[in-house]
């Protein structure tokens, strides 16, 4: 499961550079992103250590679970109500406190709290990589936006073939230093398939990403590399769905982007 979020979250990049479909903003076409709704948790949570792709890949089940419990807490429920936890420096001192505090949403007031095995689980929705380990025993992979209604299918495709062919997926990653890989979530967002970090070009570990994950689906011989032809397009044309978007936006504006993406 870990080496799965480490996969998902070293693709981010170019995950985001191909299925980007979000340049739209505010009631017009944003000069700057491509990929609006995945800066939004940067610009929601300018925390790095806790969005998008981790500082370092994850060594193991343990290291990644030390990660998660280093977050600082953020609140608890007690009988439906939030408590905020503003004391702790980390989820694991609170939950190792003697005595635990926090503030009650309702009245203000300070009041103690005994910790609970949920709590746990509500903090682990409290942070979000690209890729993660949901409370739910999954793998999620968050990272690509909503597709055009007749490509729906490709971001599972892909996220099923990259995991299913985990061990070459490891293999092409690790040709890559990690810090680049985690620049090119920030280079897909800003210029999809025209990105480039320290001298790589997006497209060519686009490409890379595509091969390994046909090759994982074929392995299923259930003829679902079929659904990744949308995304070989793309990357083809060296054009995202944001591309087409700022398009169609540009010959009839916003309500015809909404017909034409509507489901």
């Amino acid at each position: 499961a870990v080496d799965a979020v480490n996969v998902l979250n070293g693709f981010a990049g170019t995950q985001l550079a191909l299925t980007a479909n979000s340049s739209i903003w505010r009631g017009r076409i944003d000069p700057q992103f491509k990929c609006v709704s995945e800066k939004l948790w940067d610009w929601w949570m300018p925390d790095k250590r806790r969005v998008g792709v981790p500082p370092r890949p994850f060594r193991d089940l343990p290291d990644y679970v030390r990660t998660v419990a280093e977050f600082r807490p953020v609140y608890v429920r007690r009988n439906g109500t939030p408590v905020v936890l503003t004391r702790y420096g980390s989820f694991q001192e609170y939950f190792l406190a003697q005595r635990p505090t926090g503030i009650d949403a309702k009245t203000g007031q300070e009041v103690a709290i005994v910790p609970e095995s949920r709590d746990i689980d509500l903090h682990s929705t409290c942070y979000w990589y690209s890729a993660r380990l949901s409370r739910y025993y999954t793998v999620e992979n968050r990272t690509n936006d909503q597709q055009p209604p007749e490509d729906l299918l490709c971001v599972a495709a892909l996220t099923l073939g990259l995991v299913i062919a985990l061990e070459e997926s490891l293999e092409v990653l690790g040709s890559y230093p990690w810090q680049h890989l985690r620049q090119s979530r920030d280079v897909a967002c800003q210029r999809g398939l025209d990105g480039a970090v320290n001298g790589f070009h997006l497209t060519d570990l686009a490409r890379q990403m595509l091969e390994v994950a046909k090759l994982g689906l074929r392995r299923r011989k259930l003829g679902e590399e079929q659904f990744l032809a949308p995304l070989e397009g793309r990357l083809r044309a060296r054009r995202c769905p944001a591309d087409d978007a700022v398009q169609v936006v540009a010959d009839g504006g916003i309500a015809s982007l909404v017909e034409a993406r509507r489901l």
